[in-house]
């Protein structure tokens, strides 16, 4: 898994930007994002999320955080940058997720016949994603694969 949460507390043993999504049972809650010192547990009720749905979210999400960081705590907060989760039904059939990832905006489109997540769900996350934006940085382009060739 990407990630672990126990405890509220997030980690990978990376220095990377960890979003890890739970699937929760029993009493319906919203959706929300708890904030860890190197990333974000999302819990989403079992009423919103499907049962392969979390660790495809899972699985978006680390592939955004490769292009993302968490903004050193010294720094001034940045810009907002709007996230968004929307429930397509015309996505190509070949994909449950596209993830459209640019320094301006993120948008998940989520396959509405998957049933990866309501769009009662996709609505919160939208907002509570968008509201962090100001800690996260974008990598500068390539530094990461500059990263990988270093080691």
């Amino acid at each position: 898994m990407p990630g672990t949460a126990e405890g509220g507390h997030c980690s990978d043993g990376e220095n990377v930007l960890v979003l890890h999504v739970e699937r929760v049972s029993g009493r319906y809650i919203e959706p929300e994002i708890i904030d860890c010192y190197n990333g974000s547990q999302i819990r989403i009720h079992e009423d919103d999320v499907g049962e392969d749905g979390a660790a495809w979210l899972d699985q978006a999400f680390t592939d955004t955080t490769k292009l993302w960081t968490l903004r050193p705590p010294s720094t001034r907060p940045g810009p907002i940058v709007p996230v968004r989760f929307e429930c397509v039904a015309d996505l190509p059939e070949q994909f449950a997720i596209v993830i459209d990832d640019t320094p301006e905006s993120i948008t998940y489109s989520l396959d509405e016949k998957s049933g990866i997540l309501t769009q009662r769900a996709a609505d919160t996350l939208s907002r509570l994603a968008t509201q962090r934006t100001p800690r996260w940085c974008r990598y500068p382009q390539g530094y990461r694969e500059k990263l990988a060739g270093a080691r």
